[in-house]
């Protein structure tokens, strides 16, 4: 009867889904050949993501090094094509090479023989990025109108893009994610863009490269009722425009233009942006939760002061604040000497924020240093205890001599967030680690529960076994420590003294991540030996305490019983 039942369970086709979902790509290949039941889900796991053109589309024939079919493709060939094509559903077709991947021939070939409309019929998210434009028609092939999310590649071609745009609302209505990405700006396709984006009514979240989330672009989104995201990202193949075209953010857009909009991402100039903020996003956007500003300028500490005022005035769901105001192209005209100067931002500047009820993330890039003590880090912890991810310039452009610019904070600025910020998972802090008067053991009231991630950037540091034994104390087991800079766009104001000063912190600090693990396991195993000799101490003293009352009493004792404390 046992048997009978787990037989019965290891057939259920439900259970076997939430199995093989854990399972890898080999393995769910063993049990393709266990038994049909087993094939089938199994199969449906090996198919459900094809990551190149290739592997789905040798299924048809054999393909040469060259790309084209070795022989021509006959009906039989859709029959046994036809047998995987329904269990894809993420289709990547990724061509970016010198030489195609598939001919044009072969392309051509496919969309004269098919013997169905739809060649991947229950396909969910299409990505189509290919280098050669004479191939990005063929993109209609994959095109049907079970596909939710469309990634595809512009590049800077004489073809014009509406008849391609035209497809994609034609063969794909029910779009949720749109994710452009191309190096043009956005002044040169955006009237077809807009023309395209107003022909897809379900859209909830549309990706742009940077220099792409424009006034007009915001206006056109306005249309779409159910828009939920407007993002850009900063993937070296997302690409960039021009930021020209954000330089006079002024969109009109009506009150409750936004009812759905919970994540913004915007380009502009910080004192151009705050009136916009304030008199028409505000209005339109009230249920919005994210905001991440890049900053192409910022004129003084009081621009920035001004900003996080309207940002806590005005949007009282923010969850979720970003800030990004690093040089580079977006900042170039401010970096023609060798060493800028930037006005600092202090407690006083983020006060504003202080008032967001619901923030639990705050990530901060400016050039220079923040200018925090240990009792302002207090204060800040102790008003938002409920963050989750914080970023205070971990990695701040110093150049040239100020390389020698220390942080103000030590290693015991990681306290007031262990204290106060029990959910805390990401911490980002640009620190002086060079004291070598570390924090006790007495002195640390609480350690990290739940930090996985502690990102010191560029900050400076002394011996690492020393900062590893301190972190042992604070960090969890599975707590890594981080450093390093992103600065893309600034690598010729960092002049070679600075570049191998860089590399020896980050070094110190990679050393310093490769002894914590050991270090803290060292810690638990030294706490529960500490633990146990405490619990053998207070059973003495209560063995004693009770020996000494019997004495006391004039009753003999008993020594071949004790109390023992579990």
């Amino acid at each position: 009867m046992f048997q009978s039942v787990v037989q019965r369970v290891c057939f259920i086709p439900e259970l076997l889904c939430l199995i093989f979902d854990h399972l890898d790509l080999s393995s769910n290949a063993c049990n393709a050949v266990v038994c049909k039941a087993w094939s089938e889900v199994a199969r449906d796991k090996l198919w459900w993501e094809v990551s190149g053109p290739r592997q789905l589309l040798s299924i048809l024939a054999p393909i040469t090094v060259a790309g084209c079919f070795e022989r021509k493709l006959e009906p039989k060939d859709w029959s046994r094509f036809m047998i995987y094509a329904p269990r894809v559903r993420k289709f990547t077709y990724a061509d970016l090479g010198h030489v195609p991947k598939i001919s044009t021939a072969a392309l051509a070939e496919i969309s004269e023989t098919r013997t169905t409309l739809s060649l991947l019929p229950r396909l969910r998210e299409l990505t189509y990025i290919t280098a050669f434009p004479n191939q990005r028609r063929f993109a209609v092939l994959f095109m049907n109108e079970s596909v939710r999310r469309f990634n595809f590649r512009l590049d800077d071609e004489p073809e014009p893009l509406r008849p391609f745009f035209d497809n994609i609302p034609a063969r794909m209505p029910h779009l949720t994610v749109l994710d452009l990405r191309t190096s043009r700006s956005a002044s040169s396709i955006e009237k077809d863009l807009a023309r395209l984006l107003s022909e897809l009514p379900c859209l909830e979240k549309v990706v742009l490269p940077l220099y792409h989330v424009t006034g007009s672009m915001l206006e056109t989104l306005t249309k779409l009722p159910d828009i939920g995201v407007i993002e850009f990202q900063y993937l070296q193949g997302q690409g960039i425009g021009d930021k020209a075209d954000v330089a006079n953010f002024d969109p009109h857009i009506p009150k409750d233009g936004f009812p759905k909009l919970w994540d913004l991402s915007l380009s502009a100039h910080l004192s151009k942006l705050i009136p916009v903020l304030i008199d028409t996003l505000a209005p339109a956007a009230k249920n919005l939760t994210s905001l991440y500003l890049h900053a192409i300028s910022v004129k003084n500490e009081a621009s920035v002061h001004e900003y996080f005022s309207a940002v806590g005035e005005n949007f009282p769901l923010i969850e979720r604040i970003y800030m990004e105001a690093l040089p580079g192209p977006i900042m170039s005209t401010q970096w023609s000497g060798a060493e800028p100067e930037f006005e600092v931002l202090t407690l006083d500047t983020l006060k504003p924020l202080f008032d967001c009820p619901h923030l639990d993330t705050f990530v901060l890039m400016y050039p220079s240093p923040l200018c925090l003590t240990l009792d302002d880090l207090e204060t800040l912890t102790s008003r938002w205890p409920a963050l989750e991810v914080i970023d205070l310039n971990k990695e701040p452009v110093i150049l040239g001599s100020a390389l020698g610019t220390r942080s103000n904070l030590s290693l015991r600025a990681l306290l007031p967030f262990a204290k106060n910020c029990p959910n805390l998972r990401e911490l980002g802090l640009y620190l002086d680690a060079t004291e070598t008067d570390l924090p006790s053991a007495s002195e640390i009231p609480r350690p990290f529960t739940k930090l996985t991630d502690l990102n010191v950037g560029i900050s400076s540091i002394g011996e690492p076994q020393s900062v590893a034994f301190f972190l042992s104390r604070i960090c969890p087991a599975d707590c890594r420590v981080e450093a390093g800079e992103r600065w893309p766009h600034v690598e010729s104001f960092v002049d070679d003294t600075s570049r191998a000063v860089l590399q020896g912190r980050i070094s110190a600090w990679v050393e310093v991540n490769s002894y914590l693990p050991l270090s803290v396991k060292l810690r638990h195993e030294e706490k529960a030996v500490r633990d146990d000799l405490e619990r053998e101490v207070e059973d003495l003293r209560i063995r004693n305490a009770i020996l000494a009352e019997k004495s006391a009493m004039g009753l003999k004792g008993d020594g071949d019983r004790g109390c023992i404390i579990v």
